[in-house]
């Protein structure tokens, strides 16, 4: 029997790629998407890359990349934002990296090959996690009130120990720009969610957004003046609410905590 082309063999990795994302939607417990369904798919990989008799077939792992982040979005949907259960997920995903560049000893058994992908290294890159995530909270508006906060927990607790940097940062600034909007508008009911989404984000990573925008950085869309401007907008609501007031209070105690007076 003849061997499968790579295209036959990528259109089975699809086509099983499908068939474990509907199980994966299905799965209501978090505590087995990452026990044991994100460990599996991680021991997989590196067991199945080591095995691989050819050269060609970095793209099949590929898939291995994206479907693990879809694991992993999906357990933080399902995962209360103060669960310590959050906690272990992100320190799975640094376990993860830690593991190194996914490397194999060559066919003439002279060199090593490292698996490289489109977007970098498998693991010590986490390829493609960085897109999935600005990707999931791009679609945020599909998820109920509790995934997406449970969303922006994730995120800022990702933001905070330096995992997908510059991405998260852009999905912190249009959570922040959207509260502006919606407490903007007078007669938009979802501003008091928008302003719970962003203390979230404040609370586990406002440090770490405060230090990225004193550092300054176009790619990151951050920088003090923005931060600044935001304070200011703050201090100039008529009548804020008490989670808005909550909102310039932890801004304003981020930089008395971090040693920041800014001269004029």
């Amino acid at each position: 029997m003849a061997a499968l082309s790579l295209e036959e063999r990528l259109e089975g990795r699809r086509n099983f790629s499908s068939h474990m994302r509907q199980a994966i939607d299905e799965e209501t417990s978090p505590t087995s998407l990452l026990r044991h369904t994100v460990r599996s798919l991680v021991g997989s990989t590196c067991q199945r890359y080591h095995a691989a008799a050819d050269t060609q077939v970095l793209p099949l792992f590929e898939y291995d990349c994206h479907d693990l982040w879809y694991i992993y979005l999906r357990f933080a949907k399902l995962t209360d934002v103060e669960d310590a259960l959050m906690d272990s997920g992100v320190l799975s995903i640094l376990t993860t990296r830690s593991l190194g560049t996914l490397v194999r000893q060559s066919a003439t058994k002279d060199e090593l090959e490292v698996a490289r992908t489109s977007d970098g290294l498998i693991w010590t890159d986490l390829p493609f996690f960085g897109k999935a995530i600005e990707g999931a909270w791009a679609n945020k508006t599909l998820l109920s009130d509790r995934e997406c906060k449970n969303l922006a927990g994730f995120c800022a607790k990702l933001l905070a120990v330096d995992v997908c940097v510059d991405g998260l940062v852009r999905c912190a600034v249009e959570c922040f720009e959207e509260a502006f909007r919606a407490v903007g508008n007078e007669t938009d009911n979802a501003s008091e969610l928008q302003v719970a989404f962003v203390l979230v984000w404040l609370r586990y990573a406002g440090k770490k957004l405060f230090l990225i925008a004193k550092a300054g950085s176009l790619e990151r869309s951050l920088d003090l003046d923005r931060w600044t401007m935001w304070k200011k907008k703050l201090e100039v609501l008529e009548e804020p609410n008490d989670e808005v007031k909550k909102w310039l209070s932890h801004m304003v105690w981020i930089e008395s905590n971090m040693g920041f007076a800014r001269a004029g």
